[in-house]
């Protein structure tokens, strides 16, 4: 990701405006396109959608982290778990293309 100060906020002398560019090199366009239709969704959406892929695609090979993600995935599935709880004011991380 690069930062860098907005031109008007140059131009103005003000330190906080920023503009974020990102970087999105080697993420294919349907991992790209998977990331932005989970972010139009709830935080609990979101997150179940990425474990679900980690768990799918195999990103990890340790038990007792494939145990723990597939529990998580589980507990998204409640409406009413610790998890979804939690997560039920905390709005889904933005991601447009």
């Amino acid at each position: 990701m690069q930062i860098e100060l907005n031109g008007n906020c140059k131009n103005l002398n003000v330190g906080s405006c920023w503009d974020l560019r990102w970087n999105w090199n080697g993420y294919s366009d349907k991992v790209l396109q998977e990331l932005a239709r989970s972010s139009m969704g709830s935080s609990a959406y979101q997150l179940k959608t990425v474990l679900s892929k980690i768990v799918e695609r195999g990103d990890t090979r340790k038990p007792d982290i494939v145990k723990k993600l597939k529990q998580l995935v589980t507990d998204l599935d409640e409406p009413h778990s610790y998890i979804n709880e939690a997560l039920k004011d905390i709005p889904a991380l933005p991601f447009v293309l």
